[in-house]
């Protein structure tokens, strides 16, 4: 463990276990990254931080050098005060005195070399430690987004996804309609991302797909219209189309030439259905996933 962090192995273990035992995988994307990347902080500020190989070697030659210097000092103290007293004290030869004098000084010069030594060493040793530790986060959070992933495909081989939203008798408010649109996107085992506000005229994120929910009140051509102009300006991008009244063939027409899929949602009966053929196959991708899923073996716990 250089500086105490741990080594790369364990990271990678530490970011598959958070992954593994991360709670709600359905949970939008930015949300599992940023829990997972708390997490990882959290978990790399629990090893204390240790001294580098260099900061030992000079805090040892400090210590080594303070003691030699300190010494001399006591010593030449004592002498002036028992040569005050009148204690007859045995002559000293010039040559060890000036020996003497020598050691103190380089002792004393030890000291400085030593403190400036350690500081930089010290600084060293943090730049040296944040770049690890960035690494190392790095490391667990692909390994711990990876593992949620992979949760996310087994649910979705197993038919372990979200229930379908139930039906609102009362009908929903323009606000509601991109939560339930999010909610039908859950149930399909998708993790989407919900804008607070509509940027860019997109409500809904998700992998590379951009969603648009349509208000009762929204021309639906020009609605369409705008999220194929969203589509273009984002590179490998997929425009998905909510709505909650029937379209028109134009409308349909126009989204089958552009790539967008359709999709009509009845608030008060349940249901979603594809109203064109990017939509239908959305749903029956979601179908094929689902007769998957009655028809796997249910895996033994042991």
């Amino acid at each position: 463990m250089p500086l105490g962090l741990p080594t790369v192995d364990e990271a990678r273990h530490s970011g598959s276990r958070m992954g593994e035992t991360y709670p709600t995988i359905w949970d939008p994307d930015d949300v599992v990254v940023g829990d997972l990347t708390a997490n990882t902080g959290d978990w790399l500020g629990a090893h204390p931080t240790r001294r580098s190989g260099a900061q030992r070697f000079w805090l040892t030659t400090l210590a080594v050098c303070s003691t030699i210097a300190g010494s001399g000092l006591v010593a030449l103290g004592a002498s002036l005060g028992l040569s005050a007293a009148g204690v007859d004290l045995p002559p000293i030869s010039r040559q060890n005195l000036a020996i003497a004098a020598v050691t103190w000084l380089v002792a004393l010069l030890g000291v400085a070399i030593s403190i400036i030594g350690n500081a930089i060493s010290r600084t060293r040793a943090v730049a040296a430690r944040a770049d690890q530790s960035t690494h190392l986060h790095r490391v667990a959070l692909h390994e711990g987004v990876a593992r949620v992933n992979s949760r996310r495909g087994e649910a979705r081989t197993f038919g372990s996804l979200p229930p379908a939203p139930g039906a609102q008798p009362y009908g929903i408010s323009e606000r509601g309609a991109v939560d339930l649109a999010a909610a039908w996107l859950r149930h399909l085992g998708c993790a989407p991302t919900v804008s607070a506000v509509r940027t860019e005229g997109i409500d809904i994120r998700f992998g590379t797909c951009l969603v648009r929910v349509a208000s009762r009140d929204e021309d639906a051509a020009a609605s369409v219209r705008e999220l194929a102009g969203s589509v273009a300006a984002h590179p490998n991008a997929r425009g998905v189309a909510f709505f909650t009244r029937a379209l028109g063939e134009d409308v349909t027409s126009f989204a089958d030439r552009a790539g967008i899929a359709l999709l009509v949602m009845n608030p008060v009966a349940g249901s979603l259905h594809g109203a064109n053929l990017e939509g239908r196959e959305i749903m029956k991708v979601s179908q094929r996933a689902t007769e998957r899923a009655s028809t796997s073996p249910v895996p033994v716990m042991v």
